[in-house]
């Protein structure tokens, strides 16, 4: 069991999330979202409140944790931000059809989807999405706020910097080093290190952008 827990987002992301919370016989008191012009009282059976700013919405959430269900890292990224500064407390989710392994560190605010594989000794970082099927191995190190999307691999030793995005089905081999806020195309197969704010595609990946830095 966890403790009873709000949702911050109403999108397709919002609805998985919730299925993997349903997974863990976890307790959903609301979902919220920014959209003030949405009309639906609910979202999948639960109460959904619209909220134009965090303030407002701070007095609904006295003892309940918080998981922000937004796939966009920049946009997950500033509401995170702005509900840490008000003290909300953040859970982990993780599905019962996840597999981690010992000695793996999950810090809060981050979902683990459906037949996700998280393996010896690896360390995911705060409010980051390793989404369906992907495989983090051992020793890996992914920091915060990042996006592993579905059927992506990382090999042993790999390390991921903060707010990266690893496209569907990509391939990170063993040891390589991807930097913060970088872009890993879909399909790619990483061979060598990627530095900060870098875009990589292809197979073997070659930058396609070295974005700011």
């Amino acid at each position: 069991m966890i403790k009873k827990c709000f949702i911050y987002g109403a999108g397709g992301h919002a609805k998985v999330i919730i299925d993997c919370i349903r997974s863990m016989k976890g307790e959903i008191a609301f979902v919220c979202d920014g959209n003030l012009l949405r009309k639906e009282e609910t979202f999948m059976e639960y109460p959904l409140y619209k909220c134009e700013t965090i303030e407002e919405l701070i007095p609904l959430t006295r003892g309940l944790e918080a998981i922000v269900a937004i796939g966009d890292n920049q946009v997950r990224t500033k509401i995170f931000q702005n509900l840490s500064k008000n003290d909300v407390s953040f859970l982990v989710v993780r599905h019962s059809r996840s597999w981690i392994g010992s000695g793996v560190i999950i810090k809060p605010g981050t979902a683990i989807m459906p037949n996700v594989v998280v393996n010896a000794q690896a360390t995911i970082g705060q409010n980051c999405i390793i989404n369906t099927a992907a495989v983090i191995e051992h020793d890996c190190q992914i920091g915060d706020h990042v996006h592993v999307a579905p059927t992506a691999v990382l090999c042993g030793g790999a390390s991921v910097g903060e707010g990266t995005l690893i496209g569907v089905g990509a391939k990170i081999l063993p040891g390589v080093k991807i930097g913060k806020q970088a872009i890993v195309g879909a399909g790619a197969a990483v061979t060598e290190n990627v530095p900060d704010y870098a875009v990589v595609a292809g197979i073997p990946a070659r930058l396609v952008d070295k974005g700011r830095g």
